[in-house]
């Protein structure tokens, strides 16, 4: 988690995937692409596919035994699979696609749609407005908050640390 005197809007913007290769080391050299698994879904842009993005993060997590980190990651999801649904491209796909990824000791959730808006987080809403904040959130409770164009339009991804929590550990859930 980043501390909270840290600025905040360091959204980054990445040419690279976050893919084994380009993450980091290769396999053989035992670096984070060591060992890699991904899941994907696709999901309708509309406002129920973000519970359904939350679930699928969930059960994700639960299945790799990371369960430690749900709390961050679904607050994290959340935010991302809202901003797709609330940008979605006028003449762009009616889906976009969630991504949870497991490279070496990195989990990856990426958020791809057909919007070629990219994310302008803002430094610092004023207290009366309703919206802009949910990146900073993210940013807050991430380790890292990264975003790049593609061909139909553009990904925005995080990363959680899996030891110990993360970066700043995590809070139980509760029921």
């Amino acid at each position: 988690m980043r501390d909270a005197g840290a600025p905040v809007a360091r959204l980054e913007r990445d040419e690279e995937a976050w893919t084994p290769a380009g993450h980091g080391a290769s396999a053989a050299d035992g670096g984070p692409g060591a060992q890699a698994a991904a899941r994907s879904k696709r999901l309708a842009l509309e406002a129920a596919s973000v519970h359904q993005a939350r679930l699928f993060v969930a059960a994700t997590l639960m299945d790799w035994g990371l369960w430690h980190l749900a709390e961050r990651a679904l607050a994290c999801t959340s935010e991302l699979a809202t901003n797709a649904v609330a940008h979605r491209a006028a003449q762009g796909p009616d889906v976009f696609e969630l991504v949870v990824a497991l490279v070496g000791d990195t989990v990856v959730v990426e958020v791809r749609d057909g919007s070629g808006q990219l994310p302008r987080p803002r430094r610092r809403p004023s207290a009366l407005e309703e919206s802009g904040r949910g990146l900073q959130i993210v940013e807050a409770l991430c380790d890292q908050l990264r975003w790049r164009r593609t061909p139909s339009g553009k990904a925005v991804w995080f990363t959680l640390a899996i030891g110990a929590g993360g970066a700043g550990g995590a809070l139980p859930l509760t029921a």
